[in-house]
């Protein structure tokens, strides 16, 4: 349930709706500006996290968040060109997108009640371990269902 007891977040409304305009509209910014974006991110980012989030620090952090995109966008490209892909992950990760939500939250949920961290490593070892084992789980998941279970798999994937 989203905020307020809506059925749905509007937050996921307003992911779903922009991945979908920017799915029709790509954007196309220019080379020079994802090089700055991917410059940038990072001093960016330590002020960011060094301010309040609040006021005109929640205006800032929502620009660096924009900037990120850009680098990771900018990144993730050189990073495909150097090294592709494989046809198997990239045909699971529509599945990764659909089922990792409900399941992370889940592991972390267990993992906080579990270990009981205490200091910034143990947070920070949830933090990074849980979406790598959700994400394994999540191939391993799609996988076997392409293998012996495609018509389920292609439900649950709407076709993808």
């Amino acid at each position: 349930l989203g905020r307020g007891g809506a059925p749905i977040d509007p937050a996921a409304i307003a992911f779903f709706s922009a991945g979908l305009v920017l799915a029709f509209h790509p954007p196309r910014p220019s080379p020079g500006a994802l090089r700055a974006a991917t410059s940038l991110y990072l001093p960016l980012a330590l002020v960011d996290a060094s301010i309040a989030n609040t006021g005109a620090g929640f205006i800032f952090h929502k620009a660096v968040l924009l900037v990120g995109v850009a680098a990771v966008w900018h990144l993730s490209a050189k990073l495909v060109k150097s090294a592709p892909i494989p046809p198997a992950l990239a045909a699971a990760s529509f599945f990764i997108f659909a089922a990792h939500e409900p399941a992370l939250n889940f592991l972390k949920k267990a993992l906080y009640t579990l270990l009981h961290p205490v200091g910034d490593l143990d947070v920070t070892v949830v933090y990074v371990a849980a979406p790598v084992a959700i994400v394994t789980l999540c191939i391993a998941a799609d996988r076997l269902l392409s293998r012996h279970l495609p018509r389920l798999r292609a439900i649950l994937t709407g076709g993808r």
